[in-house]
């Protein structure tokens, strides 16, 4: 079943979430008080509206309470996002996202008891500073403060080596996810070849580490730092 999500506000970060959860499957409803912003998402997601999202009554007519989640990405003005909060909490909507613009927004939103809050610009800084600081980096997701998700391209001194005698979580806390490896084959009609990428699924003792080879792998981020040779 496709999952029905609204997204509040069609600044940048809104109009390209909409887009990517479009892009993603989801039925998507985007709402935003300016008439042009809509006509230019219209043909990307499922259904436009123009409306004030401080205006309880007209909000509450869009039934957003039987949708997945509510995503308020309105970035200008704190206060109709608080209003916006506090209409879908009042209509009952089961999940309410909002993208907040600084750490003390993120703080009085969490006193609402909005449990979703994201800071994009902040996220953004966090994962360049990681993969700025941590050779072999290419993409990174903090879980929280302490918990990250990397994808990191296999050190040398890895290569021919197996996982069990790696042993990453013993010897660094680790978890190894996954393994993404590129590999060739022929083309359509037998002629050339081409590269495809491999996800091998969760790897057992055995697999051995191959040159090229992107380790996925989760911990707490101190530890990733030592896979790295990072202390």
């Amino acid at each position: 079943m496709r999952k029905k999500i609204a997204v509040i506000g069609l600044g940048h970060f809104g109009e390209y979430l909409s887009q990517k959860l479009s892009d993603s499957g989801s039925e998507v409803l985007a709402i935003d008080k300016d008439p042009e912003k809509l006509e230019q998402i219209k043909d990307a997601v499922t259904q436009t509206v123009c409306l004030d999202s401080c205006d309880e009554k007209v909000l509450r007519s869009q039934g957003l309470e039987e949708f997945d989640a509510v995503v308020i990405a309105l970035r200008d003005n704190f206060e109709e996002t608080l209003l916006t909060i506090m209409n879908l909490q009042k209509i009952g909507v089961k999940r309410i996202i909002v993208r907040a613009v600084t750490a003390e927004h993120q703080q009085i939103l969490r006193h609402l008891g909005v449990d979703e809050v994201l800071l994009p610009e902040e996220e953004t800084a966090i994962r360049l500073a990681q993969s700025l600081t941590m050779e072999n980096i290419i993409d990174s997701f903090s879980l929280n403060d302490d918990y990250i998700i990397i994808e990191a391209e296999a050190p040398g001194e890895y290569i021919g080596k197996t996982i069990r005698e790696l042993d990453m979580r013993k010897s660094f806390g680790v978890s190894l996810i996954t393994i993404r490896r590129m590999t060739e084959s022929k083309g359509v009609l037998g002629f050339g070849k081409k590269s495809i990428e491999k996800i091998i699924g969760i790897p057992d003792a055995d697999t051995v580490v191959e040159r090229g080879d992107i380790l996925v792998l989760f911990g707490p981020e101190k530890n990733i730092k030592k896979v790295f040779g990072k202390n």
